[in-house]
């Protein structure tokens, strides 16, 4: 709805408004094994309206959708209600992010390419990686997304931001003599690498082979584990979590300034959390509240040194806003490949999911697939479980010279957890 601010500001039973507009233009295509099933465009609009009512001494907040079909009559109703709904909110009283008009673009070379050429180019990598691995994908769905935000608020916020991504669902298949087994992919990329792409996949069609192949452990006990960069994200983005304002004004926070999240000598923890990192769909150039993003260290050599965190939970704790940061970049360490293959290990690539639980200091999951390598050798296993304290792995963490980007996360390629529970 046009004019949408001017009508806040016309309301007097509202002290304070944030207005979130965001626009998905998007090229679609779906695929079932080599036939295209359908092609799809879509543009879709989500606007929603936070008001802010100042009653005794709290700030009351509540957040309604603004439709397409909204007239004036429909939003003042909507208005009224959110009114209503705010003064029964007993939030503590914060001021709204100050700004002014700005507008950010950030770079990307999907924004080179005719959507179109690119789906199919994209579906023609796919069909590459079919033919090097002799494997199959039974469904591939291929998302080419540009993406506009705006950020407008009653101090002076109006920010405008652009974006692209990739987003590839594929279910590569082994079919093998007696049963066929699959596997679910997920890629998401705000760069187009063609190698990169065939890459994973290759990967992954391979990983569903080796499912296929994958024999149960001999020997169960105690291993050396290998996680990959879909788990080690989860690893430390659970440790930055607990390093944010929300967390330390809900006492949900594990730790303090100056606390060790590990003892580890020969690979020392560094983490950063940041706005953007080349290669994540994750990044931002601002939150949710039009702050704009830069980063924050908070953990260097093992030790805590910041948190991190929106406007609102800034104020409630007294320190300095660093806005939402969505990514996590963490210093890659010194493990090298030939180092890695010395050791006797169990590297997991696919997990039902992993735990990762910091208050209960514990660590493990389902693994679905993995490889053992020993003595040279690299054979798939599966139906296992792993498990270990999570102070223990962390005191003696290895992180790999080699880092990666996946999702919000760059950092060490593959993180090694010595000694954990296999059973």
């Amino acid at each position: 709805m046009r004019n949408l601010d001017k009508i806040l500001n016309e309301r007097k039973d509202i002290n304070g408004y944030l207005i979130t507009e965001k626009t998905e233009e998007s090229f679609q295509l779906f695929f079932v094994k080599d036939r295209l099933e359908t092609i799809r465009k879509t543009n879709v609009l989500d606007q929603k309206v936070m008001v802010y009512v100042s009653h005794d001494d709290f700030l009351g907040s509540f957040e309604f959708s603004v439709l397409a079909s909204d007239t004036k009559a429909s939003l003042a109703k909507k208005l009224d209600q959110a009114v209503y709904t705010a003064k029964l909110i007993n939030n503590k009283k914060f001021d709204l992010v100050k700004g002014e008009k700005s507008n950010h673009n950030l770079k990307s070379n999907i924004s080179k390419y005719d959507f179109k050429e690119l789906g199919y180019e994209i579906y023609n990598v796919s069909r590459e990686a079919i033919k090097e691995t002799g494997g199959d994908i039974n469904a591939l769905e291929i998302f080419i997304n540009k993406n506009t935000e705006k950020v407008i608020n009653s101090s002076g916020v109006n920010r405008k931001m652009q974006s692209y991504n990739i987003f590839v669902e594929a279910i590569p298949t082994w079919n093998g003599e007696n049963e066929s087994v699959e596997l679910y992919e997920a890629i998401s990329v705000s760069e187009f690498n063609k190698e990169a792409l065939k890459e994973e996949l290759v990967e992954s069609l391979n990983n569903v082979r080796a499912r296929y192949e994958a024999k149960k452990l001999d020997n169960l006990g105690k291993y050396d584990i290998v996680l990959t960069p879909s788990e080690n994200s989860m690893l430390f983005s659970d440790i930055s979590r607990i390093l944010s304002y929300a967390a330390l004004y809900q006492h949900f926070n594990f730790y303090n300034l100056g606390d060790m999240v590990s003892e580890s000598k020969k690979d020392k923890i560094n983490i950063k959390a940041k706005g953007s990192i080349k290669g994540s769909t994750n990044s931002r150039a601002f939150d949710q509240d039009g702050f704009l993003l830069t980063e924050k260290e908070l953990v260097k050599d093992n030790k805590v040194v910041g948190f991190y965190g929106a406007n609102k939970f800034a104020q409630y704790v007294g320190m300095d806003a660093t806005g939402n940061l969505p990514c996590i970049e963490v210093k890659k360490g010194s493990l090298t490949d030939n180092e890695l293959a010395k050791i006797k290990h169990i590297e997991c690539v696919s997990f039902s999911g992993l735990q990762v639980d910091l208050i209960s200091d514990y660590i493990g999951g389902e693994v679905r697939l993995g490889y053992l390598v020993e003595n040279g050798e690299r054979k798939p296993v599966t139906g296992f479980t792993i498990s270990a304290k999570l102070s223990d792995v962390l005191n003696n963490i290895r992180l790999s010279n080699k880092d990666t980007v996946y999702r919000n996360y760059k950092g060490p390629k593959k993180v090694l957890l010595r000694n954990m529970n296999v059973l």
